[in-house]
């Protein structure tokens, strides 16, 4: 079954399947506004989305990507995906909508939509699985608000926290020195894969760590 035939969206919006790089642009723009909404001043451009789905191995685009419109217009998307690390399944909704149409109701029919798509991969996967989403949330021992607050609201728990510092202007920028032995040198191309191998296991322990595949290796 596709995704956009799961839904059951509020009143004067509808669902319907991804038709591939011809949504691009409508979707760069619900995406950036979307984040500027959450304080993350990064612009997104079609090309960047042309670039980012030409290759997708954790969704399979023409069944598990759906637009959600409203009068005609894309106002927000749904690309549920799977990922699997080293402690099991991460079953993984996302729900970029418009700050416009950033509401509760609306919010929940496409993440239980999404829910309900996603375990089609447990069948497929022996051991541990889990839900996983992304919000903004004021912290520990805070109370969250929006989105944060609907997904706990569903059972979810935050787990990870993440961090934006942002430097109001570029003055009084200090010039530091780099320490004696270190050195800033162009990359070269055999060097690419000791470089990902080595970042790789820089972040072996955290949460979401996957082993390296060889098709990962292969894509350098």
């Amino acid at each position: 079954m596709h995704l956009a035939e799961r839904f059951e969206l509020p009143t004067d919006y509808t669902a319907r399947p991804y038709a591939g790089s011809s949504d691009h642009p409508a979707m760069a723009r619900v995406l950036t506004a979307y984040r500027h909404a959450k304080g993350n001043p990064e612009m997104v451009l079609a090309e960047h989305l042309d670039r980012d789905y030409a290759d997708l191995t954790d969704c399979d685009p023409s069944l598990d990507i759906a637009m959600i419109e409203h009068a005609g217009d894309l106002v927000g998307y749904a690309r549920p995906t799977f990922s699997e690390i080293a402690t099991g399944l991460d079953l993984v909704v996302f729900t970029p909508l418009h700050p416009d149409h950033l509401d509760r109701t609306l919010f929940d029919a496409i993440v239980a939509a999404e829910e309900t798509h996603l375990r089609k991969w447990l069948d497929r996967h022996e051991g541990a699985a889990r839900y996983r989403a992304y919000a903004g949330h004021p912290g520990p021992g805070e109370t969250p608000t929006g989105e944060a607050a609907w997904l706990e609201a569903r059972g979810y728990e935050a787990t990870e926290w993440g961090a934006s510092l942002k430097r109001p202007h570029l003055d009084d920028i200090p010039d530091i020195p780099l320490p004696d032995g270190i050195e800033v040198r162009p990359v070269e191309p055999g060097q690419m894969e000791h470089i990902v191998r080595e970042h790789h296991e820089c972040f072996r322990g955290e949460w979401d760590f996957s082993e390296l595949e060889a098709d990962d290796i292969s894509h350098i």
